[in-house]
């Protein structure tokens, strides 16, 4: 009888893997988590679960993309994965334990492999969570098969059971046919010579290929995109080869796992278990690392925050680690135009590439998009963020639907009182999860011009819109600002973003030229970069500062002078980052554009 210790100890190694992998992708991916759900659109009907089935591996990926939409909350999402990841492991020790008979530590170490290798898989922000959970199916299909005692049935079993599980679980189910293979082989390895393995081995083979064939004829793919797995990978075209190196795992570990209890001593099992967990812990950790990328993960960051419009977390997380890309630093200037800083403190943090940190320029991918469509529609360009939601839309390489596309094309009809359109996407977003009682509330708005106009951001949009026809040039953004002003002389935020887009320019020319269309913002002071330029202006026509028209803080001409007296002296204008680096001074002065 297992004492309570050994109970505890029987469970402790899988339990300390889901604390883990929830962890890692919690605390160190959780926007490569929440990156998925907006990239699907997950439907309670019947015609989309139908749709899934009628392709090979059609039901792992419903299953996957159920799962997938609860990814919206990253520390869910991160235990799914660690569960999905640790019955994966589950199951793969018990067949591990079919093959030797043993219960054995060493067995429990390498049940791990594969799944930290499919961890490392999911590392990638375009690996989906369909090969996974195709693992699953395929996984518990062999171990319900190699428990059934009698040869015949188990191999009636094995036979009638493969094409059934390839469509629903897709290639992954190869590994199936590899692990039953392998069983026979054990169990039958004296009554069969080499010739009659050889044999069953091709059979198997050529069964196998006429399962894969006859699929493929079914469906409109390509054989190669079959064996490659119809949604395992975002890519259609593209496999990563971790991918099949996990699908080998499975294989070569239980191949490695019988050689060691054949080989090696009981007495010297404990040695082996010590430097298998060395070797299973010290590689895993280190292909993780290797998989992880910071730069991609900061960008998820922020995209997600300014979709869920957290201004505020934003600027508190570019406080403590300065944005390292032009569309992080897109989210950046957002916030700090959303909460009424972006003339203040713009300059204290890195600005890429000059104007696209502002607005990104429409680049053909599924992210870009994102981005910059947060941006035009808070700006009041409406309608240039529902063409960037259809585009980002477009552009996602497995051909799926966003939700999120699909709440920003339903919000901004409903903005332009176009409640017929709206109507048709908020149905829709009514079979969802997540999204389905802010279409219920959304619902009540249509039709009624009135309670969208009380509307605190679909009325304050609405107000601040262009409503008239305009020519749209990505290379004269500052005219489109200029128009927005001209709409709605409230508009705070277009009226910054004016000012910050001749900041970065150089421009003080055309800088000064539009900030008189800031006459209709109440401001207590004016803005601090603002201040900045407003002084360069005027100490470049050589008049002294304290007859300056503006009302500017004495602290600023103060630090100006400082500034112009410490930049004559000092040949690296470098050195003046520590004490200037936050003023537009510097930026005009010292800094090249970031690239």
């Amino acid at each position: 009888m297992m004492t309570k210790p050994k109970r505890i100890f029987k469970f402790f190694p899988g339990l300390a893997f889901w604390g883990i992998v929830v962890l890692f992708f919690g605390l160190v991916y959780p926007y490569h988590v929440a990156f998925h759900e907006q990239y699907q659109l997950f439907l309670f009907s019947g015609q989309y679960f139908i749709e899934l089935l009628s392709i090979p591996g059609g039901g792992a990926d419903y299953i996957a993309r159920f799962l997938t939409q609860f990814f919206l909350f990253p520390w869910l999402g991160a235990g799914i994965i660690a569960s999905v990841l640790t019955l994966i492991q589950i199951l793969f020790l018990r067949i591990i334990r079919l093959f030797t008979h043993s219960n054995s530590l060493v067995n429990t170490i390498v049940s791990f492999v594969p799944s930290i290798a499919i961890m490392a898989f999911l590392c990638d922000e375009n690996a989906m969570l369909s090969l996974p959970i195709a693992l699953l199916f395929a996984l518990s299909a062999s171990l319900t098969c190699m428990q059934i005692p009698k040869n015949t049935t188990r191999s009636i079993c094995g036979v009638l059971l493969f094409p059934v599980l390839f469509w629903i679980a897709g290639s992954a189910s190869i590994i199936f046919v590899a692990l039953l293979l392998l069983h026979e082989i054990l169990l039958n390895q004296y009554k069969f010579s080499i010739p009659k393995w050889i044999a069953v081995f091709s059979v198997f083979v050529l069964y196998v290929y006429a399962v894969l064939l006859a699929s493929q004829l079914l469906v409109s793919y390509p054989l190669s995109r079959v064996l490659n797995g119809i949604n395992y990978y975002r890519y259609p075209d593209f496999m990563p080869f971790i991918k099949n190196v996990a699908l080998l795992l499975f294989v070569s570990i239980s191949f490695l796992t019988i050689l060691i209890h054949r080989v090696i001593k009981k007495e010297q099992m404990i040695w082996a278990s010590i430097v298998l967990f060395l070797l299973v812990f010290g590689g895993g950790t280190g292909l993780i690392i290797s998989k992880v990328d910071t730069a991609k993960e900061e960008a998820f960051a922020y995209n997600y925050m300014a979709r869920m419009h957290q201004w505020n977390a934003i600027i508190q997380k570019a406080e403590k680690n300065p944005p390292v890309s032009s569309l992080a630093s897109t989210c950046v200037n957002l916030a700090l135009a959303k909460t009424g800083q972006l003339g203040n403190h713009m300059f204290q943090f890195p600005q890429y590439d000059k104007l696209e940190s502002l607005l990104p320029k429409y680049q053909r991918d599924m992210m870009t998009p994102l981005f910059a469509g947060e941006v035009y529609y808070h700006l009041g360009m409406v309608n240039t963020a529902h063409r960037l939601a259809v585009e980002a839309m477009e552009s996602i390489p497995d051909y799926q639907k966003s939700a999120r596309c699909y709440k920003r094309i339903a919000e901004v009809s409903i903005i332009n009182g176009n409640y017929k359109t709206a109507r048709k996407y908020l149905n829709v977003l009514e079979e969802t999860l997540f999204y389905r009682k802010w279409a219920k509330r959304a619902e009540t708005l249509l039709f009624n011009d009135e309670s969208v106009n009380k509307h605190p951001e679909f009325g304050s949009l609405r107000k601040n819109r262009i409503d008239e026809d305009f020519f749209f040039n990505a290379d004269e953004q500052d005219i489109i600002l200029a128009l927005l002003l001209k709409k709605n002389s409230t508009n705070r935020v277009a009226f910054e973003y004016l000012m910050a887009y001749k900041l970065l320019e150089r421009d003080i020319t055309g800088f000064i030229k539009f900030f008189s269309l800031g006459d209709g913002i109440s401001y207590f002071s004016i803005p601090v970069h603002f201040q900045e330029a407003l002084t360069v202006l005027w100490s470049s026509q050589n008049k002294p500062l304290n007859e300056i028209p503006w009302e500017i803080d004495t602290r600023i001409s103060n630090n100006m002078k400082a500034f112009i007296a410490e930049y004559n002296s000092v040949t690296d204008k470098k050195l003046l980052a520590d004490k200037f680096g936050d003023t537009y001074w510097y930026y005009l002065l010292c800094e090249k554009d970031n690239k």
